[in-house]
């Protein structure tokens, strides 16, 4: 799901009329930043959080993560996922 479709969950599933974009961003590149630094101590893909599959290169936040963008567009091109 991309980042809208996370907020419009979210937002359904606790009861709230709207989620706040710069809040989902925020922990967005939390999870990615933590997720890039596991595989750096060593684990594999299978064992991170898949951040890939819901930022991409038009997302605000992939343009902020301190590994670049070249690693969520390489995921999401394996996965088949659209750039």
């Amino acid at each position: 799901m991309d980042v809208r479709a996370l907020r419009t969950t979210l937002a359904i599933e606790h009861g709230a009329e709207v989620t706040c974009p710069v809040t989902i961003g925020y922990h967005l590149r939390t999870v990615a930043e933590a997720a890039n630094e596991d595989l750096e101590r060593g684990m594999t893909l299978s064992d991170i959080a898949p951040f890939w599959r819901v930022l991409d290169a038009k997302t605000p936040t992939t343009g902020k993560l301190s590994f670049g963008a070249a690693f969520v567009a390489a995921q999401r091109k394996r996965e088949g996922l659209e750039p």
